[in-house]
């Protein structure tokens, strides 16, 4: 059992039961004065019970709450414990022979489809790729899966759409689904689970939240060790001329993952990178030069995903900038940033090309 205390303003005993519930607050005032949707502690809730547990509270107006919440997990005679590197280095099928899933992966860059079909491949998987949200209701049509990891923004038909669907056309059955999304902001997430996603990851993916997310899927729970409680590696600040382009602990954790035998692998990842990241930045150009917030905000969503996943930091940043400035609408004074971009690309395309 897990407890949790604060020392704030405290909760009456009458109204304690409205807590888990949906987009509900005690008090209306509470969110105007601290924010917050209410769908918190709903997806809490789920999550405990996801893994066989419970969730509840105690409170004291005036002192503060305790939040308890319980997980069922087998016993064990001896925690075995590793780091994160020890684990990537075992067998690749050890995971999937504990874990053992179908997964179809949906999701529409050619760089990000690879890199996730990589990471699941090490850890013995076989997924099936689909590029938009028709395919994955087509092939649902044609056979089961118990996961679905599930690319946000796709052309045609986007994640959130395509979960609604599935979860009314399949209703307890369907598979689960774990959202990706380069967007980490708090109510991006909450926007995925309300959709009826069950879970989420951000992207670029990394092994050992895939893991994770993997392992919570699962009523039986296997615990591999350490690697549990680590976290994606957080990017570095925006960097200057005089350093390295590409990430070199991205860069380090990507030779990890492949290693010497399969580095072929990873050229394959980096060549269709530098395949797909002029089109993309033809499309930044275009869409600056025309006016198409739409298009700019699309185009530096996707180039931005796939440079994090190589490692190009920077190129990553600015595209996060362009994808903002996109979605506010208003492309004032983007040139200088559209160079910027163009600029930095040209150091990564030089880094990467010796990486070859």
């Amino acid at each position: 059992m897990f407890a949790v205390k604060d020392s704030g303003i405290g909760i009456s005993p009458d109204r304690l039961e409205r807590l888990f519930q949906p987009f509900s607050q005690v008090d209306s005032s509470i969110t105007r004065n601290y924010g917050g949707t209410g769908l918190g502690l709903v997806i809490s809730q789920r999550l405990t019970e996801m893994m066989g547990g419970e969730i509840w509270v105690e409170s004291t107006v005036g002192k503060g709450s305790t939040f308890y919440f319980s997980i069922v997990v087998p016993a064990i005679a001896c925690l075995e414990t590793h780091d994160a590197h020890h684990f990537k280095a075992r067998s690749s099928t050890r995971f999937s022979e504990y874990f053992p899933l179908r997964i179809l992966v949906a999701e529409d860059h050619a760089v990000n489809q690879k890199m996730i079909r990589l990471l699941l491949q090490h850890l013995g998987y076989h997924p099936d790729i689909v590029s938009n949200g028709n395919e994955v209701l087509e092939i649902l049509q044609r056979q089961s899966y118990d996961v679905v990891l599930m690319d946000i923004q796709m052309p045609e038909m986007d994640g959130l759409s395509t979960t609604r669907c599935i979860t009314r056309l399949y209703a307890s059955h369907r598979p689960s689904i774990i959202a990706m999304t380069a967007n980490a902001m708090q109510g991006d997430q909450e926007e995925c689970l309300s959709a009826g996603m069950d879970d989420y990851i951000s992207k670029p993916v990394r092994l050992e939240n895939l893991i994770r997310v993997l392992s919570r899927l699962q009523k039986r729970v296997e615990v591999f060790g350490k690697h549990e409680t680590h976290t994606a590696p957080s990017q570095v600040a925006p960097q200057t001329a005089k350093v390295s382009p590409l990430s070199l602990q991205t860069l380090g954790s990507l030779r990890d993952l492949f290693g010497e035998q399969d580095r072929a692998m990873l050229t394959e990842i980096f060549e269709c990178y530098l395949s797909e990241a002029p089109q993309l930045l033809q499309a930044i150009d275009q869409a600056m030069l025309t006016g198409n917030a739409l298009a700019l905000a699309q185009s530096a969503h996707s180039l931005k995903s796939s440079s994090a996943y190589v490692g190009a930091i920077e190129v990553s940043r600015l595209c996060s900038e362009l994808e903002n400035i996109g979605r506010r609408g208003s492309l004032a004074a983007i040139a200088h940033k559209v160079h910027q971009l163009q600029v930095e690309y040209d150091r990564v395309k030089a880094a990467l090309q010796q990486e070859l």
